[in-house]
C-alpha cells in the first residue's frame, strides 16, 4: 500500500517533520482562537477579540496565499 496523498513512501518520510510541524501550527492557531472565544464569553472582549483576530486572521491569510498560489 502506498503513502497517503499520492506520494511515495520516500517522499512521505522526507516530509514527515514538516507535516508534523504544520499540524501543530494549525492546532496552536485553533487553540488561540478558542481561548479568544472563551475570553469574549467571559466578558473580556478586548483580549478575546485580539486573540480571535490573531488566530482566525492568520488562518484566513494562509488561505488567501494558498488560493493565490493555486490560481497562478
Amino acid at each position: 500500500m502506498g503513502a497517503p496523498f499520492g506520494t511515495t513512501a520516500e517522499e512521505a518520510q522526507t516530509t514527515t517533520l514538516m507535516a508534523l510541524n504544520q499540524g501543530f501550527y494549525n492546532l496552536f492557531l485553533a487553540i488561540v482562537s478558542v481561548i479568544g472565544i472563551v475570553a469574549i464569553i467571559m466578558g473580556d472582549n478586548a483580549i478575546g477579540a485580539a486573540l480571535v483576530f490573531a488566530g482566525v486572521g492568520s488562518m484566513l491569510a494562509a488561505a488567501v496565499v494558498l488560493l493565490v498560489i493555486a490560481i497562478i
